[in-house]
């Protein structure tokens, strides 16, 4: 329920009214005084059914949040929850890590096969990262073949375990079906640690950085950023 006051004297109420079969009526509930007699005041008051309405702002912020093809947390969303998971991280002194990963010639897959087989792939590899995770990580498409995944109080050793087994679940399951038989593909993963102080831009471009590192060694692998590293 939600209550709010708009003008003088009115009242304004939006309200859930749950039937006994569970489905929820929205309705907007506005009360206006019109003058004031000895026995009290009158007043006027109107309801409407607001249950479409509602569901239409439901449905824009779900597709504000989420990737169209996969149905994952996008870019936007992702940013968001890892500035928030961030704060309270430097609140609470909380360990986390952040994993950015690419799908290994993705290009050729496009270009081989099609732009609907590029996108089974993305799907296939959407699902299967989804099935791997728990409740409390949080997975997304950054956009093209590109995925990430926020690790809650993870460290190091486990975070490197996690995206392991993310890149095993990757080249058993992101599977499609093409002309030439099914295709299977890899991934190539990049950690970041997070903690006290840390930026959502520099913690993503690090785990960026370290993923294009496991793509230099040879693709299919899992590389942690080290800040006392050379780089150029």
């Amino acid at each position: 329920q939600v209550t709010a006051r708009t003008g003088e004297g009115q009242r304004d109420v939006v309200m859930g009214l749950q039937a006994p079969d569970g489905q929820v009526t929205w309705i907007s509930v506005t009360t206006q005084p019109l003058l004031q007699e000895e026995e009290g005041w009158s007043v006027v008051t109107s309801v409407t059914d607001i249950t479409d309405r509602r569901h239409a702002q439901v449905e824009l912020q779900r597709l504000a949040d989420r990737d169209a093809l996969t149905g994952l947390l996008n870019r936007r969303r992702l940013e968001a929850d890892l500035t928030q998971y961030l704060a309270e991280a430097g609140r609470y002194e909380d360990s986390g890590a952040v994993i950015v990963l690419d799908l290994d010639n993705f290009k050729y897959v496009n270009d081989s096969h099609g732009h609907a087989i590029g996108d089974e792939l993305i799907c296939s590899t959407a699902a299967a990262l989804e099935r791997r995770l728990r409740e409390s990580d949080t997975v997304a498409r950054l956009g093209g073949d590109e995925f990430a995944v926020i690790l809650p109080r993870a460290d190091e050793a486990g975070a490197e375990a996690l995206a392991s087994s993310l890149l095993t679940v990757i080249r058993e399951r992101a599977v499609v079906s093409t002309v030439d038989g099914p295709r299977r593909t890899t991934a190539s993963a990049g950690i970041a640690m997070m903690g006290p102080g840390r930026k959502t831009h520099e913690v993503l471009a690090q785990a960026d950085m370290a993923m294009y590192e496991a793509k230099e060694r040879g693709k299919d692998g899992v590389s942690i950023y080290d800040a006392g590293a050379d780089r150029q």
